[in-house]
């Protein structure tokens, strides 16, 4: 499909060598014969280029006419169709707020938004796709903060929400399948209410999408006990350009792959036997022991298992609840919640740890799970970083984290991945409306949006990683031990969507199209993260 920004990239081109052509004139002897060869060339070259960039618009306000025609076969067909300014705005962003700059360089409109209710309908609006090569972004929930689901080559965006319908509940081989665009939340809901459970589920659970979360291969509540979503997922029903139905039983060839491999609309998951839980909530007395009483904690199998840092708890929970103070110390407060058996044999070792809080701490802040981004209250804007790090490093990464940025402007959640391992999210509550700049926008933010990718340094620096692996902002960051899980992912893109249809530069680097056709994301990072770094240092403290 032509585009607006192709169509730019081919007049810098042309203008690149019509302005070479020139400069070799001017450097060429006055009375040569090829100087005026030359000159009569470059004019000739000139017209020809104009000529075709417009038939190259004219083609394209064709083919958009021909697209929309076939959208309104779509309309009658039953499936939703959004085509309005403010429809595309909506649905062309995700939870984050980008900076201007982040505007500039890509282009995130749509041509239109496509919203089906069933697998009929679904195949249907992917002929559409294919027919004009229009590259496809599945959407689940939007709940997702590193642009996996941000169009960025002007395509169609498929809504999935509508697809969620629950399928099959098989107490007997204790799984349930569900069509995609159902959330974690009414799923679950629903196990509860014939005695079962979900192994883990995303802290987003009320608004996340099933497909979503797994197409990011995230890890949630009840990961430090059962591993991410993949091992969670017998099964996965992806949908393909041709409208082939293929269905993957090695789910690790589809978990984490940004939805670039195909739609998935149907999802076998794995469930459990409700297990009673017990939770518990600790307040200590520095940051070094409580982060030691963590790694301690994280050895005795806990089902949940999180440290909320002061700031943290200040922004997001109430003061009272129930008639008794919230566990507001110095120093955050460690809450963790296990499993009945797990629980029994890690009894004496709890047991033994000074600064217990009430019940009453506990229970809400095992209920605050799914409410974290009630932090928004200290922006009202938010910039999030999340990474992997050993846990044994958390002291070192937190130290460093410090010496990089004031201590009052973000706060910390830490949450158990495994054993050995942590996730750490870092909130920087900004305001975008303040000091606000022409081209660039508001400068704080733009400076705290970078500060995401400065964590990522620090991460590195501790033998960490990104979070996720993909989206369009840190598709050039792949995990090191995902590297080879992401060539399978390429490798088999390349079998199954030649033409880079599906949610194109969300696992890979994509060019920048705007000004920078022959400029890379990952390389416009490699230039100018170190000078925002260089930058970043020589500012006054109270700047940054």
């Amino acid at each position: 499909m032509r585009t607006y920004d192709k169509i730019l990239a081919r007049i810098i081109i042309i203008f690149l060598l019509f302005l070479s052509i020139w400069l070799a004139i001017i450097l060429i002897d006055m009375d040569s014969p090829l100087r005026t060869f030359l000159a009569y060339s470059s004019l000739g070259l000139l017209a020809l280029g104009i000529i075709f960039i417009i038939l190259e618009i004219y083609n394209l306000k064709m083919e958009r006419k021909l697209i929309n025609d076939n959208l309104d076969d779509l309309e009658t067909k039953g499936v939703r169709v959004y085509r309005k300014k403010f429809e595309k705005l909506l649905y062309s962003r995700d939870v984050a707020d980008l900076p201007k700059l982040a505007k500039l360089l890509f282009n995130f409109n749509t041509i239109a938004i496509l919203q089906p209710t069933n697998l009929q309908e679904l195949k249907d609006c992917l002929k559409v796709c294919e027919k004009f090569s229009i590259p496809i972004i599945p959407r689940g929930a939007g709940t997702g903060g590193y642009g996996g689901v941000l169009p960025t080559q002007n395509g169609i965006i498929i809504i999935l929400s509508q697809v969620k319908e629950i399928l099959l509940f098989n107490p007997e081989t204790e799984t349930v399948e569900v069509e995609t665009g159902i959330t974690w939340g009414r799923l679950r809901e629903f196990l509860l209410r014939k005695g079962y459970d979900l192994f883990t589920y995303p802290s987003s659970a009320p608004s996340s999408s099933i497909g979503g979360w797994i197409a990011s291969g995230g890890y949630g509540i009840g990961s430090s006990k059962f591993g991410d979503v993949s091992g969670s997922v017998q099964s996965i029903a992806l949908v393909g350009l041709n409208g082939e139905e293929i269905l993957l039983d090695k789910t690790s060839d589809f978990v984490g792959n940004f939805g670039t491999l195909g739609i998935v609309w149907k999802a076998t998951l794995k469930i459990r036997k409700v297990i009673q839980l017990h939770h518990i909530a600790l307040g200590l007395k520095s940051d070094k022991e409580t982060i030691e009483v963590y790694n301690l904690l994280q050895k005795t199998d806990p089902y949940y298992l999180r440290y909320i840092d002061k700031k943290s708890l200040d922004w997001t929970l109430t003061k009272e609840k129930n008639g008794s103070e919230i566990g507001y110390t110095d120093f955050g407060v460690l809450a963790a919640t296990f499993l009945e058996p797990d629980w029994v044999t890690s009894q004496e070792i709890i047991d033994n740890i000074d600064g217990a809080l009430s019940d009453s701490v506990s229970d809400e802040l095992w209920e605050d799970r799914f409410y974290t981004l009630r932090i928004k209250r200290g922006g009202p804007s938010l910039i999030i970083s999340e990474v992997i790090i050993p846990s044994n490093t958390l002291n070192t990464f937190l130290a460093k984290l410090e010496n990089w940025f004031l201590k009052d402007k973000y706060s910390i959640e830490v949450i158990a991945l495994d054993k050995e391992r942590s996730m750490v999210m870092i909130w920087f509550p900004t305001d975008q409306r303040k000091h606000t700049l022409p081209i660039i926008g508001s400068l704080p933010y733009l400076l705290h949006w970078f500060r995401s990718f400065q964590v990522i340094k620090i991460a590195w620096d501790v033998g960490g990683s990104t979070y996720n692996n993909g989206g369009l902002w840190l598709s050039p960051f792949p995990a090191e031990e995902n590297r080879e899980h992401m060539k399978q992912i390429l490798w088999r893109k390349q079998e199954t969507d030649p033409l880079n249809l599906f949610n194109p530069g969300k696992i890979q680097g994509i060019r920048i199209p705007r000004f920078f056709p022959i400029i890379t994301w990952g390389l416009f990072l490699k230039i100018g993260l170190p000078i925002f770094r260089v930058g970043y240092r020589i500012l006054p403290k109270r700047y940054r």
